[in-house]
């Protein structure tokens, strides 16, 4: 029996992102030397494994499965590719920094996941595609956007 790999690898993403995205934006802040697009770290708890979460106050971050696949050649081994979606949800009060805001997030997480790995796993980042514009409305003065990235990867996944 081949044993489903892909729990274990969205674990791994998760502890990932966890451990580096908040630096990795970090250094992208510092590097753009833009202090008037303000990028908000990401809490531990704002990590979720599902698309269908509205969270309480974005930033937040969505781990999604889309598919696995199985490589049938390895008799003592358990290969399957896992295409994952990872996505950022961002919000801002004014559209042109929320649009750079949005980049600079995408950039963080390819800065996480590309060609990065565990001893089973390799994530390889194959492209993003960029949501529309939401307007939300306030309680408070003034109205707040919200838009999202989502960056594909293919996850390679070994387990001997």
């Amino acid at each position: 029996m081949i044993a489903l790999l892909v729990e274990e690898a969205m674990d791994e993403v998760r502890s990932m992102m966890r451990a580096q995205f908040n630096a990795n934006l970090s250094l992208i802040y510092t590097a753009k030397g833009d202090s008037t697009v303000n990028l908000d770290r990401v809490p531990n708890n704002n990590y979720y494994f599902s698309e269908a979460i509205e969270p309480l106050r974005p930033p937040a971050i969505f781990i999604v499965s889309d598919r696995t696949g199985f490589d049938l050649n390895f008799q003592n081994a358990n290969v399957q590719t896992h295409d994952v979606l990872v996505a950022a949800l961002v919000e801002d009060v004014e559209q042109q920094r929320l649009t750079k805001k949005v980049w600079r997030y995408a950039a963080a997480i390819h800065a996480t996941l590309h060609d990065q790995g565990t001893m089973n796993i390799r994530v390889l980042v194959t492209g993003m595609d960029y949501g529309a514009t939401a307007g939300m409305r306030t309680t408070g003065t003034g109205r707040t956007f919200r838009t999202s990235v989502t960056v594909r990867c293919k996850i390679l996944h070994a387990e001997l």
